[in-house]
Order: structure tokens, then sequence, then C-alpha cells
């Protein structure tokens, strides 16, 4: 049997079903029928949205399953909602999800990501420098996102003491 496609392929407009029937015993009903916000999906989406639900919702699982960015799935679960109609907004993110959006993006960039340079205004002369910040050690960094995840710091905090 082919899939439901939810829009038209020569306008792009939504489909309506008109006619439904019982694959055992014959029985149809004829009508129109609305469908579901699923079959606004393209495809792609719907692919995503299927390992989206294999993964019981852990973005940390989906990065793993498709091979790809934290900032990316993020970026993917958001195109779904929006093109199911309802409103995405960036800030309703928790600090957890902030800061492994953050971590994503800063801490262990993707090959080729450049990351942007703050722009830093000259020191006054009669102030010192601002020291370069330290680099973490490995099990640092770890006990600062261990810390993290186990609530004793918050995101914020936890972006201080990455950053030196």
């Amino acid at each position: 049997m082919n899939p439901l496609v939810g829009k038209c392929p020569v306008c792009d407009n939504a489909l309506t079903v008109t006619r439904l029937q019982c694959e055992q015993c014959g029985t149809g009903i004829e009508g129109a029928f609305a469908l579901g916000r699923l079959q606004a999906l393209t495809p792609e989406q719907v692919q995503f949205v299927e390992t989206f639900i294999k993964c019981r919702g852990k973005i940390k699982d989906v990065e793993v399953e498709l091979g790809v960015s934290y900032p990316t799935v993020v970026a993917r679960l958001n195109e779904v909602v929006r093109a199911m109609g309802y409103d995405v907004d960036d800030s309703d993110l928790s600090e957890v999800d902030q800061f492994e959006f953050y971590q994503a993006q800063a801490i262990k960039p993707q090959a080729g990501w450049q990351q942007p340079m703050a722009p830093t205004a000259p020191p006054a002369p009669h102030h010192p420098a601002p020291s370069a910040p330290t680099r973490l050690s490995a099990e640092k960094r770890q006990e600062i996102l261990d810390d993290l995840a186990s609530g004793k710091i918050s995101a914020a905090d936890a972006l201080k003491k990455l950053n030196g």
C-alpha cells in the first residue's frame, strides 16, 4: 500500500481525504476528512520523528543514531514542530539544554566549524591585560559537567567554570 501524502504535488496545499474503505469487508465511507498534523511533514521529517520516538525523546541518543551534532538535532526538531503548525520559542530551552547546545557549539565544535571570536577592547593603559583562560583538564571538565548533571551547579555556573 502506498503511503498517504498530505500535500498536493501541484500547489503544495493540504490534501483532504474523501473516501475511507475497510480492507476486510469493503465498506466505504465518503466525505471530507482532515489529515492530522503529522501528514504535514516531509518524508525526511517523518523519519526524524520516528528516530526521535525510537530514542524516547533523548536528544543525545538521537544525535548518536543519526550521526549529527546536538545543534542539528535541535534544529531538526524545531523544523518538525514548526511544520506541525506550532510556534517555536528557543528561549524555552531548559538550562541543561542551553548548556548542552553551547557545549556542542563551543566546547566540541563540528569539524570545519569556526568558533566566533568575541570582540575585545584594548585594556586601559593603567590596567594589566587580562590573562588568557586556562585550559581545563579532561577530568576537571568532566567534574564540572557531572556537577551540572546532578544539579549541584547551574548551567551559568558551569559555563563560568568551563570558561575559566
